[in-house]
């Protein structure tokens, strides 16, 4: 017998917001936003080159195509929000 303990993919759908603090963050966020779509697919929706997105999902890469991103982040209904901490000693 297997013992289920669960999925490690979060349901985007049940998710309000996520805080992403660096590139692994953000990579693991779109990789779980496209679910089973292809690069290709989710590509051509956004109107980029699937090398782009493809980019974006890997942490290690140090190019990031911005207007990429946001095309992509449009595909996905995925809006961008920045919370601002003061620090202390100000």
């Amino acid at each position: 017998g297997h013992l289920h303990l669960g999925h490690s993919r979060i349901n985007l759908a049940n998710e309000t917001h996520r805080v992403l603090g660096d590139r692994t963050a953000l990579a693991d966020l779109l990789t779980k936003a496209r679910g089973h779509a292809t690069l290709k697919q989710v590509a051509e929706v956004a109107k980029i080159r699937p090398i782009r997105l493809k980019e974006l999902e890997d942490p290690t890469t140090e190019k990031v195509d911005f207007n990429a991103l946001f095309a992509v982040l449009a595909v996905y209904r995925i809006k961008v929000a920045a919370v601002l901490k003061e620090r202390a000693g100000r």
